[in-house]
Parts: structure tokens; sequence; C-alpha cells
């Protein structure tokens, strides 16, 4: 047994120790799968970061980290998401199975990420969402996540620095998958990483940028300063640049050979001073001023060597300054004028023996020309003088030409080279008018033969230059002879006069202008105010004889009045084109007859070669424009007058009804709307229209545009709630071609029109009625009694008759109030006031009604009363009675009728009690208007007319009083009128 029990806790034990062994291989297992997870992750971190420590790529880098993380994961899909402006963005790099949707090139934006995510990713928050639908997230961002296939995801933020760069992000798209906390942390650690090498990229960037933008500074600087060497050294003028010391920086050749010095090398950092030594004081002086901001340069000086020799130079010193702004010195350029100045010198002199040989030359010519006209000297002297002559001649400004018999030419100067734009070689052997294209005022036989028999001809030609370009010159031809005095060449000499016929001809048309122009021109001088000359308009404008202004003062021209002489007018207007040049006014004149007349005005002031300084005045008549104008004027202040002052709206509009030219104030009190407004928006118009007539307004404003016609009715909806019947008509303004150029037309407020067109229609149909009634059963009873069927039955007839009489009645009574209520309000009605006992008044209505009380067993008390009114007795009395009868009506048998009369200040209240049935609220008001009753079958049940109160209101209203109702349902009545005391 014992054995047994030993054998069974072995077995036991060894299952206890077997079991503990596997648990423990698993527990090692599982640890160890961890731990080499751990070592993956912890070498996928180090492998980035080294990464990132070797290369500058972020692309590459963050490509390679997607793709890795993805593997490692062993998702679906990894991205990296870079934010833009609005929390929008796109996908930078990615990572993805091939079975699943690529989303790199999409531009991403989720409306459920705001700005308090946004905070929360800047804190580090990192979200895993196992599955999408089960994570407690808005629909929104379901349904985004949704449509990039999305069934888990793992979302870390990049941080640079405090800002959100962007999003780490692992998605799994196949299934839901619970996230490990390992995986969490590696893709954290991943984030931080990414967050490094972005960081390191926005570095190197700006590293390469800064270097880039040095490397361009510096290669431009370079470029400067070679271009700056280059040009000091092969400046063609001296130039040297000098620090403020006065220590040498830098110099071109030409200043170093100028000066006679060694070397530009050996100048660099040497003194001014020490360079020129021998520097007079003078140019220190220079030198001081120029450093102190002064620029100073000379044209020509001179400057002695050392060795003595002058030198004329052209020199200039400014100072030069730094970036910072200040002087940093001087900077000298200078020119060698030496030989300018010897050249200029020799020319001198030259001139001076060239003007002594022209004078000599002159004066030989004057006697050779003397010797010419006196007799002929031999033919050796002749032709040594021409020789002379041609040297002088070829320098002349005018063309001369020399030519053959047969036109070949033979000599052609430089100033008909500048002429005529051919060369001498290209005119020599031309025949010249073939060359020149002459055109002769007489035939050229009849010029030949004037110059053959006379040896001279001059007149005015016409040439066409080089260019084609035609001018007019003044020709001159001398016949040259042999010593036998045989014809043998033609001198002609050309004075080019195109300008001149061109001026003339512009003074010529000027004058025909001048003396057909419809407007006045005169001028008068300056100095003196007489008039030198008068256009036939100006002479025709003042009433005056051709020639008969000239040698007159202007004034004589001027309207005097009470406060200015004729004199006192051309002083101001003389004063004004003194000042200003040219003026335009207008101005009062006087014709010769002494009419008046106004004008308009422009006058200047020109230097005339004959009368000196003159003002020219041109004028224009201009009292029919004036009256014009005053008439316009006139119509307009009528016209605005007339427009501001009535009741009605007068607008205008252009003629497509799209821009308001005028509206009048009326509109603003008519429509409570400002009349700037309508002008902001021209079919604002249409806008306070009703509703139920918008459409039809609408409908007819094309037919406005095409004819002008317009005339319509309509209601407007005022911003006080108001509504106001509007009548509008247009009319079309046409011009003289019957073109409609403008529309016109004219708004009424119609209100109260419509308001009485609908209560008369009202009024005539309730008339209609209440006639037709009364009428139809009269009628009625005198057709049964006509026919003869109760003529057996006295009780019939009687009762017919009785029907008839009180139909009659009524009919009388409806009539009978009708003229009385039309009477009062057309105030035809002849009322005298006295002064009445209320009392008495009150008493005499009582006495009317007491049958009819009595009748109905209706008690009237009555308080007496020392009142007194000032009123119409009669008046009074009708409306008491009408009130105490409807009392009486509509008072059931056995009440009582009070009568209170209550003594006011300024008015006395009549107050009449009845214990009817009472006024519904809503019937207070209207029982006062015409042919209105509480219950429509008062009229017959009661025999009233509905034109009481309406009486009654109207009598009270006429003494200036105010009548109106009070009640309760069920109690009763008050009717209360006020009356002026006396």
């Amino acid at each position: 047994m014992t054995l047994k029990l030993i054998q069974r806790a072995k077995e036991k034990f060894q299952k206890l120790l077997q079991q503990i062994t596997q648990e423990n291989a698993e527990q090692w297992q599982k640890t160890q799968d961890f731990l080499q997870q751990q070592l993956e992750q912890q070498a996928l971190v180090m492998k980035m970061t080294q990464r990132i420590r070797q290369s500058l790529n972020l692309q590459d880098i963050l490509q390679t980290t997607v793709e890795e993380v993805r593997q490692f994961l062993e998702c679906d899909r990894v991205i990296v998401f870079q934010f833009a402006p609005g929390w929008c963005g796109a996908t930078v790099v990615e990572s993805v199975a091939p079975e699943w949707m690529a989303i790199l090139p999409l531009q991403i934006y989720d409306p459920c990420i705001g700005e308090k995510k946004i905070a929360l990713f800047k804190q580090g928050l990192v979200t895993a969402k196992a599955d999408i639908y089960n994570a407690g997230i808005s629909p929104c961002h379901i349904e985004f996540l949704a449509s990039l296939q999305v069934k888990a995801n793992l979302v870390v933020p990049i941080l640079l620095k405090d800002e959100l760069w962007g999003l780490l992000a692992a998605h799994h798209c196949a299934a839901p998958r619970e996230w490990q906390s390992s995986e969490i942390a590696l893709l954290q650690q991943v984030g931080e990483q990414v967050s490094i090498a972005i960081q390191q990229a926005v570095l190197f960037a700006q590293v390469q940028t800064e270097l880039r933008e040095r490397q361009q500074a510096e290669q431009s600087l370079q470029e400067k300063t070679a271009i700056l060497s280059l040009f000091a050294k092969y400046a063609p003028a001296g130039i040297a640049m000098f620090d403020k010391d006065m220590r040498c920086v830098m110099a071109s050749q030409r200043w170093v050979d100028d000066y006679d010095l060694d070397s530009v090398e050996s100048l660099i950092g040497r003194s001014h001073y020490e360079i020129f030594p021998d520097i007079p004081e003078r140019w220190r002086q220079i030198h001081q001023r120029c450093l102190a901001g002064i620029s100073e340069k000379c044209d020509e000086d001179l400057f002695v060597r050392a060795d003595g020799r002058q030198l004329w130079l052209s020199w200039e010193v400014h100072p030069w300054y730094t970036a910072t702004g200040e002087i940093g010195g001087l900077i000298f350029f200078s020119d060698d004028i030496t030989q300018r100045r010897q050249t200029q010198l020799e020319l001198q002199q030259l001139n001076a023996e060239l003007e002594q040989r022209v004078a000599q030359r002159t004066e030989e010519l004057k006697t050779t020309n003397d010797l010419l006209v006196e007799t002929l000297i031999q033919q050796q002297q002749n032709q040594r003088i021409l020789a002379e002559q041609v040297q002088l001649l070829d320098l002349a400004h005018d063309s001369i030409i020399s030519r053959e018999l047969n036109g070949v030419i033979t000599f052609w100067n430089q100033g008909a080279e500048k002429m005529y734009g051919w060369t001498k070689v290209e005119a020599l052997g031309q025949i010249s008018h073939t060359l020149l294209q002459t055109q002769f005022p007489q035939s050229l036989t009849e010029i030949e033969a004037q110059l053959l028999a006379t040896g001279y001809w001059e007149g005015e030609l016409t040439h066409f230059r080089r260019d084609a370009q035609s001018i007019t010159v003044a020709s001159r031809w001398v016949l040259q002879t042999d010593n036998a005095g045989q014809p043998i060449k033609i001198l002609e000499i050309n004075n080019d006069i195109t300008r001149l016929k061109q001026a003339e001809q512009l003074l010529k048309l000027q004058a025909v202008i001048t003396s057909n122009m419809a407007e006045g021109i005169c001028l008068v001088k300056a100095d003196n105010g007489v008039i030198v000359y008068a256009n036939p308009k100006f002479e025709q404008m003042f009433g005056y004889d051709p020639g008969e202004l000239n040698g007159q003062h202007v004034s004589i021209v001027n309207y005097a009045n009470d406060s200015l002489t004729p004199e006192d007018v051309h002083r101001s207007i003389e004063s004004s084109i003194l000042e200003q040049g040219e003026v335009t006014y207008e101005v009062h004149n006087v014709k010769k007859d002494g009419t008046p007349f106004w004008s308009s005005a422009t006058a200047s002031v020109f230097h005339h070669p004959d009368y000196g300084d003159v003002f020219v005045a041109v004028q224009q008549d201009i009292t029919e424009r004036k009256r014009i104008a005053d008439d316009l004027r006139e119509s307009e202040e009528k016209f605005r007058q007339l427009a501001e002052n009535i009741q009605a709206v007068f607008w205008m509009t252009d003629a497509k009804h799209e821009q308001v030219l005028y509206v009048s104030p009326a509109y603003e009190s008519i429509w409570q709307r400002s009349c700037e407004s309508l002008s902001q928006n021209p079919q604002g118009w249409l806008d306070p229209i009703h509703p139920q007539d918008r459409q039809r307004v609408e409908m007819s404003i094309p037919e406005l545009i095409v004819t002008g016609q317009y005339n319509q009715k309509y209601r407007i909806i005022r911003p006080d709630g108001s509504i106001r019947w509007i009548s509008d008509r247009s009319f079309p303004i046409k011009n003289d071609r019957g073109e409609v150029i403008r529309l016109a037309g004219l708004v009424e407020d119609i209100t109260e029109e419509q308001k009485i067109e609908e209560m008369k229609n009202e009024f005539m149909s309730i008339v209609s009625h209440e006639l037709r009634t009364p009428l139809t059963a009269i009628q009625a009873a005198l057709d049964l009694l006509n026919s003869g069927i109760y003529d057996q039955k006295p009780d019939k007839f009687k009762r017919m008759m009785e029907i008839a009489s009180i139909d009659c009645d009524r009919l009388v009574r409806l009539v009978n109030d009708i003229l009385d209520i039309e009477r009062l309000e057309s105030s035809k009605l002849i009322v005298e006031k006295t002064t009445c006992q209320v009392n008495e008044l009150i008493e005499q209505a009582v006495m009317v009604v007491q049958p009819l009380a009595q009748q109905q067993y209706i008690n009237v008390n009555i308080y007496p009363t020392e009142a007194q009114v000032w009123a119409v007795a009669d008046a009074i009395i009708q409306t008491l009675t009408n009130l105490l009868g409807n009392a009486i009506k509509f008072s059931p048998p056995n009440s009582t009728i009070t009568i209170n009369v209550e003594q006011q200040s300024d008015f006395v209240l009549v107050q009449v009690t009845d214990q009817g049935q009472g006024i519904p609220t809503e019937k207070l008001e209207t029982i006062f208007e015409k042919f209105q009753q509480v219950d429509a079958s008062d009229s017959r049940s009661k025999g009233g007319t509905g034109l009481g109160l309406a009486i009654c209101r109207s009598i009270i209203s006429q003494h200036g009083g105010r009548i109106w109702a009070e009640s309760t349902l069920g109690l009763g009545s008050t009717f209360l009128f006020t009356l002026p005391v006396c």
C-alpha cells in the first residue's frame, strides 16, 4: 500500500515537473521572442539613425524608413504625411502592399482634424485604433479612413521643435489589428528619428542656400573688382582714387602717363603728397574741401612738370563714399588737353590769318569785279581771277553750278552738294536740267533767248533733290563768253527759298482765313492800346466800316457802366494778359451805334515785327447764347421749383431706363426712401412694389423701353409697413430726329383717391341693396293688391298696405339719412353755432323718443347739469335722438337708459348708457362707418339704415369734438361724445 502511494506521488511529481518544465520553456521562448523583437526594433532604430547621419538625401531616408517599418510591423501601408496651411496636406513618401490602394499622388484633407486635435498632436498625442468602426471616432473620420481602405491605424506626430510638421502613420487594411505597446514605442522612436532627419535636411538646405548666396556674392564682387580694374587700367582719361588719408588706392595707366610717373603698382599705398611733393597749397585746400563733401572741377588748368614742361589739364575731384555712407576718400578725373589747347590756339591763329586773307581776297575780288565792268582784261588775268573766284564760290552756302551750253555740268560747289544731295563726283558730266528735273516758269527756249540777248536771267525754279524732295530756288544765270565775245558757259547760282515760299503761302492762307473766319480778330499795341488791325468779321461785329477801327483806342469797343469806364475794362484785360500770357474771358462790348452785346474772347501777347508787342484778341458774339443760357437757367429754375414743390414725383431716366437722371424730393416723402439710394440702384424702385403687383409692373417695362409709354397703378410697401397706392405714368423725350433720348414720368400717391373709390363702390353697393330691398317689398305688395286676389279679403288687403307703408317709411328714412350725411361730409350744411344749455338739448331729444321708450317699457334717467356748449342746437339734438333711439332699440323691456354730463376744463363730456346686449370689441370702431351694424339682421328687425352713427360722427367732428363707444357684452353699452365749452 505504501509503495503504491509512493509510486503515485512519484508520478504526480514527474507530471508536475514536466508541466513546470514545459511552462518554463514556453515562457523562456516568449522572453526570447520579445528580446529578439526588441533587438530587431533597436537595430531598426539604430540603422535609421546611422542612415540619417550618413546621408543628407531626405527623400531616400524617408522612403527607406517607411519600407523597413512596414516590413517590420508586417502592416499594409506606412506613410509620412506633411501638413500644409489649413491642415490639409500631401503624402511625402509611402510603402504599400501591392494589393492595396496607393495614396502617394493624392492631396489629402481630413475634415475631422481641427485645431483641438492639432493641439493634442503638438503635445505628443499617439493614436492607435485597432478597429476604426469600434474606436469611438466620429463618423466623418470613419468615412475618411474607409475611403483609404484602412481598418486599423497607428499614428504618431512628427514635430519640428514646437511645430507640428506632419504625421507618421501605419495602416492595416486587411482586417482590424491590436497594436502592441512595443509597436507603438517603435513608431514613436521612428517618428523622432524622422523629425531629426527633417531638421537635418532643413539645416542642410539653409546652409546650401547661404553657401550659394555667398559664392554668388564673392563671384559678383570678383567680377566687379575685375571690371573696375580693367576700367581703371584702360580708361581713356586719367583716374586716380585715394583714401581719406590721401593714400593711393587705385590709378589708371593714363593718369600715370599724364603725370610722367613710374607705374600704377608703384603708386599704391603712397601718399598723394609723397607722389607730388611740390604740390601747391591751393591743391591741399581743394583736397580738404572735397574731403568735407564738396566736388570741384576745372575745364582748363596749367600744370608744370618737374622737367619744366607745361601741361594743360581738365580735371574733376569728387568724394567717394563707403557702404555706410561715410566719405572714404577722393577720386580724381583728369584729361590732358594740351594738344587740344595748342590746336585751339593754332586754330585761332589760322582763323585770324584766314579772316585776313578773306578780307584781302574780298578786296581783290571787288577790284577784279570793277575791272571786269570797266574793261576786258587779258585772258590770262581773267583765268587767274576766275580760279580764285572758284575757290571762294566753293565755300558759299548757295549752290553754284557751271555748265556747258548743252547743259553738261562742269562745276559743282559744296553748297550744291548740301542743297541737292549729290557729290561733286556724281554731278560732274550730268545734264543739269535732267539731273535736277527742273520745272521752269516759262519755256526753256524763251529763257535761253533772253540769256543770249542780255547775258543774264533770273527767276524761280523748282528742282528735285536726290531724296525726291522738291525745293524752290531763286536762280540767277550769267552767260560767260570768250575773248571774242562768243558764249562758252553758263554760271548758275541757286538760293533755296523753299521755306520762304512756304512761309509766304502760309501767310497768304492765314490772311484768307483771318479775313473769312467767323470770329472777330484784332491786334492792339501793348504800349498804347491802339488798334492796328481788325479783320472784316471784327469790323462787322462792332458795326464799323473797313479800316475805320485802325488807329482807334481799343476802349472804344468796351461797354461802360456806373462802376466801370471803358478804360478800366481795357486795363483789367491788359493786366490779366500780361500776368497769365493767355486769357479767356467774357466781356460786355458796345457797337458803333451804341448797342451793347456780349462777347467771348481769348487774348494773348506776341511780338510783331512791325508793331512790337501786341495783344491779339479773338472775339465771338455770344449775346444770343447768353440769352438762351439765361432762358434755360430760368426754365430750369422754374422746373426745379415746380418739381420740388408738387406733391407728385417727377422722374427722368436714360432711354434704356438704366440710369436715373433726376427724381424730385417728393419721392422721399411717398416712398420713405432717399433719392440718392434710387440714383445708386436705378432698379431699386421695383423692390417696394407689392408682391401681388410686381409681376404685372415688370411685364410692362419692355414696352416702356420701346415706346416710352407707360401707365400703371400699383401698391408699394414702405419701410414702416404702410401700404400706399401709386399712379405711375411716363412719356418719351425725343431729339430732332425723333429718337427717344430720355424717359420722363409723373408718379402720384393716389391712396386717398383709391380709398374714396373703394368707399364709393361699397357705398353704392350697400345703397343699391338697401334701396332695392324696400322697393322690392313695396312692388310685391302692390302687385298682389293689383292682381285682385285680396279684394274679398279685407284683413289681407290691409296687411299688404301696412307692409308697403312700413317699407315706404324705411325708404324715406334711408334717403333722408343719405342726404344728411352727404350734406355733412360735403360741408354744404349751413351751421350757425350759438350758446346752448346742454340740459335743454337733452330734454328736447328725450321728448322725441319718449313715446318709443314708453312703448318698450324703458325708463330714461337724466342727471341735471348747468353746462353750456358752443354748438348748433338742432344738430346736437339729432345726435342725441339717434343715440337714444339706438339705445331704446337694443335695450330689453323694463331697463333703464342713463344720460350723464361731465364738465371738463375745455369741453363737456356727454354719456348715453344702456343695459342692452352690448357690442363686440372688434365692432366698437366700425359701427361709426356707413351702413355698418353689429348684426346685418338689425336693419330688418330694428328698422335701422346703418347711417345713424355715421351722421353722429360727422356732426360731432364738425363741432371739433370726438365720439366713441365703450361696451361689455351682456351688460350694455355707453356712447360718449365731447363738445367745446362756451
